[in-house]
């Protein structure tokens, strides 16, 4: 009588001890679950910032005012830097795709190092060639691309795609694969190497 008495106490709080654990499960995905979302949708944010600061950057280059292009490269460098962060958080913190991701990281900010420091070096002295403009371009069209690609891999909502500010997606869209972009990104840092940007 005493064994199933201490049996159905054990019992008892074993159950107890298990929905407990459960709770605190469900806590813990749930935190996650908003930290990674939060995460995305900064990344989201990033990526349409840099893409605007460059088409900014452009725009004033084109009418002349250096002095506002050069602010707003400064504002360009720190959001590379933030997608670089970013890139870097999905894959440490979360523990998402391959070294991919990091060599995605690592590529944004040798463009922010070097690319659009050289860029800035050379919008002071006024000696802008239309290569580095393009190269601009380049840039600009790759951040998107970039993004999708990673929303793409990651399985994401639709709804997070970023659109190429220059060409509206289509309902068939389909982002490019990660080992497009990095070769898109590698093409960058080609150029600019051969326009003497670093």
């Amino acid at each position: 009588m005493a064994h199933i008495r201490i049996f159905k106490i054990i019992l008892v709080f074993s159950i107890l001890i298990n929905i407990i654990l459960v709770y605190q499960l469900f806590t813990i995905y749930r935190s996650t679950d908003w930290c990674f979302k939060r995460d995305v949708a900064l990344l989201h944010d990033e990526a349409l910032r840099a893409c605007s600061m460059i088409r900014s950057v452009l725009n004033n280059l084109r009418g002349g005012d250096n002095i506002t292009a050069l602010y707003e490269i400064g504002i360009l460098e720190v959001s590379l830097e933030n997608l670089h962060r970013l890139y870097e958080d999905l894959h440490y913190r979360y523990g998402i795709g391959d070294d991919k991701l990091i060599d995605i990281a690592d590529k944004f900010d040798i463009i922010s190092m070097t690319v659009i420091l050289a860029i800035r070096e050379k919008i002071v002295k006024n000696e802008l060639s239309n290569g580095e403009v393009r190269l601009l371009e380049k840039i600009m069209k790759t951040i998107p691309r970039a993004y999708n690609s990673i929303v793409f891999h990651l399985k994401l909502p639709a709804g997070l795609i970023v659109e190429d500010l220059n060409y509206p997606i289509s309902a068939d869209y389909i982002p490019p694969t990660i080992d497009e972009v990095l070769e898109e990104l590698s093409s960058i840092r080609m150029e600019a190497y051969q326009l003497g940007l670093g």
